[in-house]
């Protein structure tokens, strides 16, 4: 016989949301964000709103833009 449980699970956020969190509560706008961390304005806008396809194809840029934007 099998015992079930109820776990509550809190909701996991993305990557992109988990980096805008953490801009916005340094109070940091884009252009200081792409400031600081060398990466294109439009790509911050796609890796926050987890539009990955608008990143270049290189997986050496993305892998790069991501640190990057971790290190900040």
């Amino acid at each position: 016989m099998t015992i079930f449980c109820y776990k509550k699970v809190t909701p996991h956020m993305r990557l992109g949301e988990k980096f805008q969190k953490a801009r916005e509560e340094r109070k940091l706008d884009m252009k200081a964000f792409t400031h600081q961390t060398l990466v294109p304005e439009k790509y911050l806008a796609a890796i926050e709103g987890g539009a990955f396809d608008i990143l270049p194809r290189a997986k050496a840029h993305r892998l790069a833009y991501i640190r990057s934007i971790a290190r900040v």
